[in-house]
């Protein structure tokens, strides 16, 4: 892998833990735990790298309302379990950073999962792992125009630089190389302000088939790319 050091920040959308228990004949509870190990040994792999952030897509708003409690009550304690053990391995490396209204879980043990990992981590400036959690694209836009309004920023100034200020993102940088597992061939609202200019990696692979060789591909077809940005 060449030239590794111009990629500051993979941004991942982890599709297909459901498909890939229905595959292997398991339930989906058992396909989220599946895919909690692969993240695992994925930012295990990263923290090896020169690349300073990652984020992943855990939980879109539309998981929030389309998926049955009991499920939505596991992958939440999936997700939690992740965070304490990802920030209990790299506390003192890893600034763990969340995306999204994690509150609208409601779920007590997620929450302190969140806020624990985040306390833990914040003095941290290695690397910063991004969990997108009860996030939609369109919502944090919206959000971010609508707090524009309350701060009476006048719309005349507002630029491109206003309204990074006002996202969720404000203290990222733009996402360099998106991955989506699953193969699915759409962005499902992830990250929308920030990938305008990012390049595309798609695999067929189901997220809990997916392993550190495939992540190398994606960072191998990002370095052979000459990135325009739209010139």
């Amino acid at each position: 892998m060449q030239n590794i050091k111009k990629l500051e920040h993979i941004a991942i959308i982890m599709d297909g833990n459901r498909r890939f228990a229905i595959k292997n004949q398991l339930n989906a509870f058992d396909g989220h735990l599946a895919g909690k190990e692969v993240l695992k040994n994925i930012v295990k792999h990263w923290v090896s790298l020169d690349i300073p952030y990652l984020s992943v897509y855990a939980l879109s708003l539309s998981n929030l309302n389309n998926r049955q409690s009991k499920e939505k009550d596991y992958l939440y304690n999936i997700i939690a379990d992740g965070i304490d053990e990802i920030t209990n391995i790299y506390k003192d490396t890893i600034k763990i950073n969340i995306l999204g209204n994690y509150n609208l879980t409601n779920n007590i043990k997620l929450i302190n999962s969140i806020e624990n990992s985040i306390n833990a981590t914040k003095n941290n400036t290695q690397k910063y792992f991004n969990i997108a959690i009860c996030y939609d694209g369109r919502e944090e836009i919206i959000k971010a125009y609508r707090d524009m309004i309350k701060d009476n920023i006048d719309i005349n100034k507002i630029n491109e630089l206003t309204v990074k200020k006002y996202l969720f993102t404000k203290d990222l940088p733009y996402v360099d190389l998106l991955i989506r597992t699953g193969g699915e061939y759409r962005l499902s609202g992830f990250l929308l302000w920030d990938i305008s200019y990012s390049e595309l990696f798609f695999t067929d692979k189901l997220f809990p088939e997916f392993n550190t060789d495939d992540f190398n591909k994606a960072i191998d077809f990002y370095n052979q790319i000459e990135r325009r940005f739209g010139r």
